[in-house]
């Protein structure tokens, strides 16, 4: 199985419900993870940065999810990630359990699903 994984990049569309706490509008950071055979959508969520103080942080809430979807999925042989930011955070993680990473400027899956949902916005 191999999955590709976004979880540092922001969605190109505004969310201005907090236009008015905050004064401005901002970009939610898309949490994705998808199977590649298949291509189905395991994990999508929509996060704001706002919620955490530091970006540990907000990794270390996205590792707690995948780590949870992992226990109904398994451990798989493979997982894809487009850039070396979340390969950074990735690697040790993956050297535990243990499964490849990689990085691949494309994400099939991932791209068309975005391209999809958002191209109607």
């Amino acid at each position: 199985m191999t999955l590709e994984i976004e979880f540092l990049n922001h969605l190109p569309v505004l969310i201005n419900d907090m236009r008015e706490k905050i004064g401005r509008s901002r970009y939610p950071l898309l949490k994705m993870v998808a199977e590649q055979t298949t291509g189905l959508i395991l994990y999508m969520q929509l996060d704001d940065k706002i919620k955490y103080s530091k970006e540990a942080e907000y990794v270390k809430s996205f590792l707690l999810e995948l780590v949870n979807l992992l226990k109904d999925i398994g451990i798989p042989q493979k997982i894809l990630v487009r850039d070396e930011e979340s390969y950074s955070w990735l690697l040790e993680f993956c050297q535990l359990l243990p499964c490849s990473l990689e990085i691949s400027e494309k994400l099939p899956v991932i791209d068309m699903t975005t391209n999809n949902f958002f191209s109607d916005l």
